[in-house]
């Protein structure tokens, strides 16, 4: 699991309910403990990635910037996924043969139906699945803004009204 954020920290959660073995990948450790708190059972940093070569049967990344994409198709294991969820805005460039010669697959998924999704909500209610929020006045806007910006939102922002 790629991204400790906003999306990712619900993937987390999603994943240790499935059952599954779950590696937050992260591009600092200082998260480390609040992943295992949220699913995770190891934390990785990303920039550890190349030697995490052919580990993953899955990856799933949140994040939208660019990264090591050489590094991460490379940590899957033969048959191994890249599932990417984050937007990321540049072309993804990925060497034909890293895919080819050990049967790798990227894919990527929209917005779900309106039954998943209540199977969805349906889901978190019995596993006590809930993202972590903070809550600001409408009237704080403009910090809210700076805050989104400056890249200093911990998960999710909901404004509460009204201005």
């Amino acid at each position: 699991m790629i991204g400790v954020g906003g999306l990712g920290h619900m993937a987390l959660q999603f994943c240790r309910a499935w059952g599954c073995e779950v590696v937050a990948l992260t591009t600092t450790l200082a998260k480390a403990e609040e992943a295992k708190r949220l699913g995770a059972h190891e934390v990785v940093a990303l920039a550890d990635l190349p030697s995490q070569a052919g580990r993953f049967d899955l990856i799933i990344n949140t994040v939208n910037q660019p990264l090591d994409w050489s590094a991460v198709v490379g940590a899957l294991a033969p048959l191994g996924r890249l599932h990417q969820l984050g937007a990321v805005l540049e072309p993804i460039p990925l060497q034909a043969f890293d895919l080819i010669m050990t049967r790798r697959a990227v894919t990527g998924s929209p917005l779900s139906s309106p039954a998943s999704l209540r199977k969805m909500v349906t889901f978190c209610a019995r596993h006590g699945i809930q993202p972590l929020v903070e809550h600001l006045p409408m009237a704080e806007l403009n910090e809210a803004i700076r805050r989104l910006r400056s890249g200093d939102v911990r998960f999710r922002f909901v404004l509460d009204g009204p201005a």
